[in-house]
């Protein structure tokens, strides 16, 4: 197939159709909107959470 074909796999329609089992398609605007909502917590609470957690079992394993 050449680079200069059409390319089957990109959406012509809405951005909110009826083709996924949700009814919407994840397309490229659409999930860039979602990593902020879900990076921030992740980075600012999962990560922090764990590492106090396993120094907290460091320390304690060292007395």
């Amino acid at each position: 197939m050449s680079p200069s074909g059409p390319k089957a796999g990109l959406q012509n329609g809405p951005i909110y159709s009826s083709c996924e089992a949700f009814g919407l398609d994840m397309t490229g605007d659409f999930a860039a909107a979602w990593l902020p909502a879900i990076f921030v917590p992740i980075t600012g609470i999962v990560f922090p959470a764990v590492f106090i957690v396993l120094v907290g079992r460091v320390i304690t394993a060292a007395e």
